[in-house]
């Protein structure tokens, strides 16, 4: 049988690299506009119907793609610019027990809570505290779960001050320490051991999310230099309210890329050299340079003067009251008279979802010129509240002459609230200040508003839960499942499991995954989760679970793990250290190649973040590097 190969031609390939799930993100779409209206032929590829199996660089600039189809059909394209589009690099530093299933990456801990029905409780530890991290804390805190730990150390970036400000209101408790083992205690239970400025704490946990950012990046590459062959890395969640900064990142990265694109291509393919792209829209190729260089300025600009909210005791220090009552974002004349908006986000970020929603166009964003609230012209709606991800608006009235104010704010989703029923009111830090009571509150619009002392007007941020409130989300999801369950054989044991649901999600909500699972890919790229089904070899993430299936996990030796860098391929770090030193290595291929790290089915995506940083420990540049192994999973092909 012949093997058919398809042939095509771009001026610039984008290609979605493995465990890319929101496709095309909005970085390419950036990148791939400003190709195309500058005349370049433009490619995407990936999704659902096409896999990416490797890039084979050419010897000059560019390189060729091979794309398998959803037919099998294989697919040579040609590009004299490649961009493969990566993920975060989501796993840390090896320590002892970072193999163990409980140990997962952010993505893979996203599916589990929104499609499985895992238990989360009695408490979480996730490991960063950036933005995204933050927010899954606070998701987890909102779902009920009583105790949410984020664990940040070292120099890694933290995120914004409002969603440190919303975590820790939420209960949430943020802990500088370092990660130094993790231990099965009994089934979905597990001991966490860090060391803080104190001393070792130990913190009983169901999961540990690893969610990072754990060193800073540029967000885009190029390897070799002058190749033309660039990675793009997807920061954004899977919405802009999950995580506003990535997708501003994302997207000015994009948009840069492009221009370096452009600039470095010059003529489309075919097209004579009067018709120079440079030539022709050199202003409007200027303008977008400019214009995505400053907004990452200003994305980043929060990072070298963070915010810390200040507190005396339970209450905001005087430079930090004085910094929000001078801030053009809180109201100085109009709320006491009415309603009005307070947008406290004092820290410049570059984040502007309040300004959109709002329908009166009252809130107007320009830190520099010092524009940011015109409160004669809100009306006090209250859009702002519910579309902000952080929940920072509030709206206030002061009543001047009475011991009373109002504040509205956002509507905590663990209860429901009567009127006229007296509630607890905590700081920005979640600390509790006194009681409140409920004059109002909408499920649909998402505000509650309470009546407080005056003294607490600008103080009463948050709603405490009683211990009574929480209650686990994921009881209430399995009561209206548990007719969907059917009867399975798991390891000799009978089981009740979900018809029809993926049988990796099903390996961790009972207790069964391993270490191996945790990256839950949906395409099966990784193969680290072979199982059988009656008897017959398969892959938990491409198999459902159907009535009667009989399921064996397949036998793993156990490891020593507190110094393994690479799990698939099983080398450590003293061994990496080792090579670099005895053959006086100095570049992360020819490293990579004498040790083997990432050589295993996954092909690095568990191990190559903490391999550059491991290179970086020992003076080897690595930023810029890009691996470009030929293919990008394991691949049998077919003919």
């Amino acid at each position: 049988m012949t093997l058919q190969i398809r042939n095509g031609r771009f001026d610039v390939l984008v290609l979605a690299g493995p465990g890319i799930q929101r496709w095309p993100g909005l970085g390419v779409r950036a990148l791939s506009t400003l190709c195309s209206d500058m005349g370049l032929s433009v490619g995407l590829f990936g999704g659902e119907g096409l896999r990416v199996r490797g890039v084979l660089p050419s010897s000059g600039t560019g390189g060729v793609a091979i794309v398998e189809d959803s037919q099998g059909r294989i697919h040579r394209v040609e590009s004299r610019a490649i961009v493969r589009v990566c993920e975060q690099t989501e796993f840390p530093d090896p320590f002892p027990g970072w193999t163990e299933p409980a140990l997962l990456p952010l993505s893979s801990a996203l599916r589990l809570r929104r499609e499985g029905q895992t238990v989360w409780s009695p408490s979480t530890a996730i490991l960063g505290a950036g933005n995204r991290a933050l927010s899954f804390g606070c998701e987890l805190l909102e779902a009920g779960v009583a105790e949410v730990f984020c664990i940040e150390w070292g120099a890694a970036p933290r995120g914004w001050e409002v969603y440190r400000r919303r975590f820790e209101m939420l209960g949430g408790r943020l802990i500088e320490a370092m990660p130094m083992g993790l231990k099965k205690k009994a089934p979905l239970l597990w001991e966490f051991r860090v060391k803080d400025a104190i001393g070792v704490r130990v913190l009983e946990v169901a999961w540990v999310v690893s969610a990072g950012p754990f060193a800073s990046s540029d967000g885009m590459r190029e390897h070799p230099p002058g190749s033309c062959l660039f990675e793009l890395e997807q920061s954004g969640g899977m919405t802009l309210e999950e995580d506003p900064q990535g997708w501003t990142l994302e997207e000015e990265r994009g948009r840069l890329l492009g221009v370096r694109i452009i600039k470095a291509l010059g003529t489309p393919l075919g097209a004579s050299a009067d018709r120079s792209v440079t030539k022709a829209n050199r202003e409007q190729l200027e303008e977008s340079q400019r214009r995505a260089r400053s907004r990452l300025k200003r994305a980043l600009r929060f990072l070298d003067a963070p915010l810390d909210w200040t507190h005396e005791g339970k209450w905001s220090s005087v430079d930090a009251r004085n910094r929000l009552r001078s801030f053009a974002g809180v109201p100085k004349k109009e709320h006491l008279v009415r309603e009005v908006a307070s947008i406290e986000c004092i820290e410049e970020i570059e984040c502007s979802i309040c300004e959109t929603a709002c329908p009166e166009k009252a809130i107007s964003i320009s830190r520099s010129q010092g524009v940011f609230l015109n409160e004669s012209a809100c009306t006090g709606c209250g859009k702002c509240i519910s579309a902000c991800p952080a929940q920072v608006p509030v709206l206030i009235q002061e009543k001047e002459a009475l011991p009373v104010a109002q504040i509205t704010m956002g509507l905590p989703p663990w209860s429901e609230f009567k009127e006229k029923e007296l509630v607890s009111v905590s700081n920005r830090k979640g600390a509790p200040l006194g009681s409140a009571k409920v004059l109002q509150s909408s499920r649909e619009e998402g505000w509650i508003k309470l009546e407080v002392p005056s003294h607490l007007a600008w103080e009463a941020r948050g709603i405490r839960r009683t211990r009574f409130q929480v209650e686990d989300e994921w009881v209430l999801k399995a009561e209206k499942t548990a007719a969907s369950k059917v009867e399975v054989q798991l390891q000799g044991e009978k089981r009740m499991l979900r018809m029809g649901q993926s049988l990796a999600l099903a390996l961790f909500e009972t207790g069964f995954a391993r270490g191996d699972d945790r990256l839950l890919c949906r395409d099966g790229s990784c193969r680290r989760c072979e199982i059988r089904v009656d008897g017959v070899k398969k892959l938990a993430c491409r198999t459902q679970v159907h009535r009667g299936m009989s399921i064996q996990l397949l036998d793993r030796s156990p490891i020593e793990d507190s110094d393994l860098i690479c799990p698939c391929s099983q080398v450590r770090s003293h061994e990496v250290i080792q090579k670099i030193r005895e053959g006086k290595l100095n570049s992360p291929d020819s490293i990579r190649q004498a040790c083997g790290v990432g050589e295993g089915s996954c092909r690095g995506r568990a191990c190559i973040g903490a391999y550059q940083r491991l290179l970086q420990a020992e003076g080897i540049e690595c930023s810029s590097w890009i691996d470009w192994r030929f293919p990008w999973a394991d691949w049998t092909l077919s003919v």
